[in-house]
């Protein structure tokens, strides 16, 4: 019992904490006073973080930009079982892309949703974690098994505006050019309605296919 409870009090002050940077400029982001780390240009850093509250000061070329406080909550089950993923979004200027894939031998639609605008969020339990989600998995007796993923979007802030309908709101939107032309206050294209990027044909699918067999899965 000792060593189970050793093992629980160790995985409660050792999470990984996801500092994601999604400006085209690096960030200075400092947890709780400690000295500050630099995240380059849409890239990520991890740290090591206890469970319960903390403050992050984000600044941008010497400038204070955020400081938000946030929470790192888990319980003791959880701890051995599930595999969190906690992301302080600095200065919430990344899109945060949360998808769950079915894997099935007919096809069967999966889900998506776009986190922006908050500088925290965090995800019970999540199978690929910036990574692509596998072609083909094994089933047993082609019963449907669910994954899900996080990545980050890598788009430019305007093109948060073509998105797929009903996966970002509007008010959303307005909250993450708020948070870009706060870092760059002379984008003119963000200043304007947009228009310039009407090509832009990246989207999120809420709709994928697997095939219990190896078949790909395909965004439409």
């Amino acid at each position: 019992i000792a060593a189970v409870l050793l093992s629980n009090h160790y995985l409660a002050t050792h999470h990984t904490l996801h500092v994601v940077n999604g400006f085209a400029r690096p960030m200075e982001v400092q947890l709780d006073g400690q000295p500050p780390i630099t995240v380059a240009p849409r890239e990520s850093q991890t740290v090591a973080i206890s469970e319960g509250s903390h403050v992050a000061a984000v600044t941008a070329d010497g400038r204070p930009v955020h400081r938000d406080q946030f929470a790192i909550e888990s319980n003791f089950m959880s701890r051995f079982l599930d595999s969190p993923v906690f992301i302080l979004n600095a200065g919430a200027g990344a899109a945060i892309l949360w998808e769950q894939a079915i894997y099935a031998k007919n096809p069967m639609p999966g889900s998506a949703r776009v986190h922006i605008g908050t500088p925290f969020v965090d995800f019970g339990d999540i199978d690929y974690l910036f990574v692509p989600f596998p072609p083909q998995i094994k089933t047993e007796r082609g019963t449907p098994v669910s994954k899900t993923r996080v990545s980050l979007l890598e788009l430019d802030p305007e093109q948060i505006f073509f998105l797929n309908p009903g996966t970002v709101s509007p008010s959303d939107q307005l909250v993450f050019a708020e948070a870009h032309l706060a870092i760059v206050p002379d984008n003119k294209t963000l200043l304007h309605k947009p228009t310039a990027c009407a090509s832009f044909s990246r989207s999120v699918s809420t709709k994928r296919r697997y095939g219990s067999s190896g078949t790909a899965w395909h965004r439409r």
